[in-house]
């Protein structure tokens, strides 16, 4: 079995800033075992994208994110991705 953690490129048409981005990071984050979602910085015609990290409670309960600028999700250096989908919301 495995576990997502980073999840690139779906949501990077999401605009950080907009109002229902919020409500749309508490339900990606029923997904335990995701740490890292990768989300549009402004206007998403803009095409720029940033990651942030998903905080979490002791029981594992989304309570809010951070700005990351971790090295591990450096796509750079990431073999076998798959580039798909991108959701307006």
């Amino acid at each position: 079995m495995y576990n997502l953690t980073h999840l690139g490129g779906y949501f990077a048409a999401l605009d950080i800033l907009a109002p229902n981005a919020e409500k749309s990071l508490e339900q990606i984050a029923k997904l335990r075992s995701l740490k890292y979602v990768e989300v549009c910085c402004g206007p998403p015609s803009t095409g720029k994208t940033n990651w942030i990290e998903l905080k979490r409670n002791k029981e594992g309960e989304y309570q809010g994110y951070n700005w990351t600028n971790d090295p591990d999700v450096r796509t750079s250096a990431w073999g076998n991705m798959f580039y798909g989908t991108s959701l307006c919301i």
